[in-house]
């Protein structure tokens, strides 16, 4: 995805970038994938130009696992590039809405010498 976006215009990556933020704030919320079309009608309505091309649920989950599959390759470096790296591992069983059990673990590190939660991953038990 990031091979396509450095291709293209700016006007057309500045519409991506807009529905990537969309998407970003459907996860964040926890809201289902069919409010992102019409999200962005409302943006729309406030004057912004985001085409008509991407406006469904299907790329919505797109977008979301580019977003999810980036900030893991964030962590992955943030973990692997620093020399000493301190960090220790959390974990939490949740049951999602089919009533599976999951584990979902979370790395904390400092940085800047305050301690922050991270998400790593979430996995079936």
């Amino acid at each position: 995805m990031g091979r396509v976006l450095r291709n293209m215009n700016s006007q057309i990556q500045e519409k991506l970038t807009k529905l990537f933020n969309s998407a970003y704030f459907i996860s964040k919320e926890n809201l289902a994938f069919a409010k992102f079309p019409e999200l962005c009608k409302l943006q729309m309505k406030n004057g912004l130009d985001l085409g008509e091309t991407y406006l469904n649920d299907h790329r919505c989950k797109e977008f979301i696992q580019s977003i999810s599959t980036v900030m893991k390759n964030d962590l992955h470096n943030q973990i692997t590039s620093r020399q000493p790296f301190f960090f220790s591992c959390r974990s939490d069983q949740a049951v999602d809405f089919g009533v599976i059990e999951k584990e979902i673990v979370f790395i904390r590190t400092l940085e800047n010498g305050l301690a922050v939660n991270k998400y790593a991953m979430i996995q079936q038990v």
